[in-house]
């Protein structure tokens, strides 16, 4: 399993036992904190520092692939997206909890209008369209589910067809 934008390992509670994950985080300071995590739920990690964007994997590395709230600060993550699927085993799983531009009108406004602000102070773009980005990667999505006004999106999702053949 890897982890993209893993932080402090927030995740971690809810892998089931033996899991070995592959922990990815640009944060050295969020690392430490991930690896007391994975020590109090008994998870076997590997944790790498690096900005996702310069992550390299061999091809169908991984049965699953999990990203938490992390889209929004990728300089490129229609690229990270098309990556994660190239990452991923044919039959596998990715798994997504992101935020972006909520379907609400008057929402959708007041993040327009704060998006620079926010992203100038904590990195962060609230106006990312994560279901057209999910769509434009080719990403074969199962099942989606919108919350918060559909600002927070959670996918269940697998490699596209054009991804599983790369090999």
């Amino acid at each position: 399993m890897l982890e993209l934008a893993v932080g402090a390992g927030a995740n971690f509670p809810y892998y089931p036992a033996g899991v070995k994950v592959t922990a990815a985080d640009f944060s050295k300071a969020m690392l430490e904190r991930a690896k007391n995590a994975a020590v109090i739920n008994h998870v076997s990690a590997e944790f790498i520092c690096s900005d996702i964007e310069e992550l390299q994997f061999e091809d169908h590395s991984f049965d699953t692939i999990v990203s938490t709230l992390s889209f929004c600060s990728y300089e490129n993550p229609l690229l990270i997206m098309k990556k994660i699927q190239q990452w991923c085993k044919p039959g596998g799983k990715i798994l997504l909890m992101e935020h972006g531009i909520s379907t609400n009108r008057f929402v959708a406004s007041i993040q327009k209008i704060l998006n620079p602000i926010l992203y100038r102070t904590i990195g962060c773009h609230h106006t990312r369209n994560i279901l057209e980005m999910t769509r434009e990667s080719g990403l074969s999505v199962d099942r989606i589910e919108s919350n918060y006004f559909n600002m927070i999106r959670v996918l269940w999702a697998k490699p596209g067809r054009e991804y599983l053949f790369l090999k």
